[in-house]
């Protein structure tokens, strides 16, 4: 069967449109929350983008939230392609793509619908070059990834800091519910939401919330 795309890098001047996406799944496993976004650039200029967070949910995993980056910005690449215009999308999802290239046939059930999405768009944009890249070089679509995962986790984290009592401990430290320790000098607490999940976002848990009213309290 022939594929409506290829893996060879882009030739200059045939391609003027690129297409970046990333997507994530957090905490690790399939349930979690999902987050992606992708960016839109004709020659160097970047002409659009977008990203989304999605709450945790049975089967979410990182290829489907790099799937459903893809899609949103095929169906973008659609609306602004002049014609003539070639497009390169380019990711360092190599699961997605290598499927929806046709280098990797095998789909498990959980990504079918949103590979039979993405092949649809293809096609309707062919020829359409796809290009692998290492991570470093996916940093703008990653980073608007993690900056969607990052506002939805601190509005949730926000919402939930009522739930917290903070006793003083020195100048700076604070304990949280008789368990945590906090220092409002260094943003850090010691809960296993902050240290597993938070501090990888650069985000802030629901005490660090309440010590930050607090704080501005007195």
């Amino acid at each position: 069967m022939h594929s409506p795309c290829s893996m060879r890098p882009a030739h200059g001047g045939k391609c003027t449109l690129i297409l970046e996406f990333g997507g994530l799944c957090a905490p690790a496993g399939k349930h979690g929350a999902m987050s992606y976004g992708w960016l839109i650039r004709r020659s160097a200029l970047a002409i659009d983008s977008g990203w989304a967070c999605l709450p945790a949910g049975h089967g979410n995993s990182s290829c489907l939230a790099e799937y459903l980056g893809l899609i949103e910005g095929l169906q973008a690449v659609i609306q602004l392609r002049e014609p003539g215009e070639r497009l390169t999308v380019r990711s360092d999802a190599r699961l997605v793509i290598k499927q929806v290239a046709g280098v990797w046939l095998g789909v498990s059930p959980g990504l079918w619908r949103g590979y039979r999405q993405a092949r649809e768009l293809v096609r309707r944009l062919f020829p359409v070059t796809f290009v692998l890249v290492a991570h470093e070089h996916n940093a703008a679509a990653d980073a608007l990834a993690r900056a969607a995962y990052h506002d939805v986790l601190e509005a949730e984290r926000r919402s939930r800091a009522g739930e917290v009592r903070l006793e003083r401990l020195g100048d700076t430290r604070y304990r949280a519910n008789g368990k945590y320790d906090l220092d409002s000098a260094t943003g850090a607490c010691t809960c296993p939401d902050y240290l597993n999940l938070c501090r990888r976002f650069h985000a802030r848990c629901k005490h660090l919330f309440a010590l930050e009213g607090h704080t501005l309290d007195e």
